[in-house]
């Protein structure tokens, strides 16, 4: 065997001035210089590179240079130069010809050296050596991949059929590892994505660590809400997904989602619902994908419009319904529904069915959650401010509120009127109080803007946030209380009157 060892070793010349260096460099005295380098020493006394031969040195000290030149360091450190670069070799069958520097290369402040060798070597068999070579190879491998993390998953595509509002869907993906080496995994974002999964999924661990042998049932939860709905409707989004499961060792599974969902009244527009005259899945899915994403207020400002309704008649049938069947009931709006009736009511407005199912809670629960779902809220979001600076000055309200679209003020007037007839007149058989709807309805048609929300959770912390929204909830009750009181019969008389 044959050992060359070669390097920047970085040992010095000490225990001489630099001047004497100098002088010994300039007559090629370097037998004497070498008496005073470290590794030289180091080797004399048995501690470094035992048995290993250097070749003899005629050559001046390789370091330090000024690059780019031949001269020695001239900084202020002004260090002695020294044979830092060195080869050595330890082996039999092995005879140094050269060993050299070359001082014409100038790149570093090392000039480099060089050393050839002739060695003498056994001729080997080259088929008997690829065949050992070969083995050894495969059996490498095999180590390697036993010792290697394993995952195995129960399928790597999730059909999840048709998704509708508000209704979960779950299914259960079975991790197990069946590796030779205990691992960790995790879900992670797909390239190009701001999150791992898509907003209407959820995963239950997202992260989990598994010993050799051990497995875990992974909840995949699916489910489109309020915050989802309108871009799904719009066509933005579809529920197609790649969830991307990473072990340990960056080795990835993919599982991929397939599904569709049913466009519904809640997640729409006021604008597209106005002018949908047949009910929800009447219509084809293109064709609300198209209305969904369309510009009304561009129709506003020409002589021609489109067949519309002064107000959704998903809206008109549930505050007929409230009206009809909830004006004596305790705690409305203060009791929750059944979330099985809120999907019944759901079907029921999609469908245009002539009788609305479930309690009355239940439907004012799907009242309140079809106004929280609007794509764009009552209010629009760019008159959110100005409502909120005059949330106590009705005349102010009324400049503002003249400004937002006809349809949006229709449907305000409705939910005003509606909250004035279920007020109690003679008696507390509701429970009903003034400041209580103006909570409720306030909130929901007049929405901070998601971008404001986003930064306060960024920039704020959760004191901060506290403070924040509690004031932005009382002008939200205050703006809505101002709307309800008499003047605003005042400020909506041509809408009450249409109405």
């Amino acid at each position: 065997s044959l050992v060359i060892w070669m390097g920047d070793l970085n040992y010095r010349i000490t225990q001489l001035k630099r001047e004497t260096v100098f002088e010994k460099i300039k007559s090629c005295n370097y037998r004497s210089l070498l008496e005073n380098d470290q590794l030289r020493k180091q080797i004399q006394l048995g501690k470094v590179l035992t048995h290993y031969v250097e070749g003899d040195i005629d050559f001046k000290p390789t370091h330090k240079f000024d690059i780019g030149t031949d001269n020695y360091d001239t900084s202020p450190k002004q260090k002695i130069p020294s044979w830092c670069d060195r080869i050595l070799y330890l082996g039999r069958n092995c005879k140094q010809l050269v060993y050299r520097s070359h001082d014409l290369i100038t790149l570093s402040d090392h000039k480099p050296v060089s050393s050839l060798f002739e060695v003498q070597v056994k001729v080997v068999d080259e088929a008997k050596y690829r065949q050992v070579l070969e083995e050894e190879t495969r059996n490498l491998d095999r180590e390697v991949n036993e010792s290697l993390p394993r995952l195995t998953i129960s399928t790597n595509e999730i059909k999840i059929g048709t998704v509708r509002f508000m209704e979960r869907k779950q299914f259960i993906l079975d991790v197990a590892n069946t590796g030779q080496a205990h691992t960790g995994f995790y879900f992670c974002k797909t390239l190009g994505k701001e999150n791992f999964l898509a907003p209407w999924v959820e995963v239950k661990p997202a992260k989990e660590f598994l010993v050799m042998g051990d497995n875990v049932e992974v909840e995949i939860h699916i489910e489109v809400n309020k915050l989802t709905a309108a871009a799904l409707n719009r066509g933005d989004h579809t529920l197609d997904a790649i969830l991307i499961l990473r072990l340990d060792n960056e080795t990835d599974e993919h599982i991929n989602l397939r599904g569709s969902y049913q466009p519904s009244c809640f997640g729409s527009s006021i604008e597209t619902l106005v002018r949908m005259l047949k009910p929800m899945r009447d219509n084809d899915v293109t064709k609300i994908m198209e209305m969904e994403k369309t510009d009304w207020s561009k129709e506003a400002k020409s002589n021609h419009s489109s067949e519309k309704l002064d107000c959704p008649k998903e809206i008109k049938k549930m505050l007929s319904h409230l009206r009809n069947h909830g004006r004596d009931q305790e705690d409305l709006f203060r009791r929750g529904g059944i979330h099985t009736e809120f999907q019944a009511i759901r079907d029921a407005l999609d469908t245009g069915a002539q009788v609305l199912p479930g309690s009355i809670f239940s439907v004012a629960e799907a009242l309140l959650l079809f106004l929280e779902s609007l794509s764009v809220p009552v209010i629009p979001f760019m008159y959110y401010h100005d409502c909120l600076e005059f949330n106590s000055n009705t005349s102010c309200c009324k400049q503002v509120l003249e400004k937002i679209p006809r349809s949006h003020r229709s449907v305000l007037t409705h939910l005003i009127i509606f909250m004035k007839e279920m007020l109690p007149r003679h008696d507390d058989a509701n429970q009903i109080d003034g400041d209580t709807l103006a909570s409720l309805f306030g909130e929901r048609c007049l929405r901070t803007p998601p971008e404001e929300m986003e930064k306060e959770w960024k920039d704020k912390s959760n004191s901060k946030r506290t403070v924040i929204g509690q004031d932005r909830s009382r002008k939200k009750a205050a703006f809505y209380v101002s709307l309800h009181c008499n003047q605003t019969f005042v400020i909506f008389k041509e809408e009450i009157h249409r109405v």
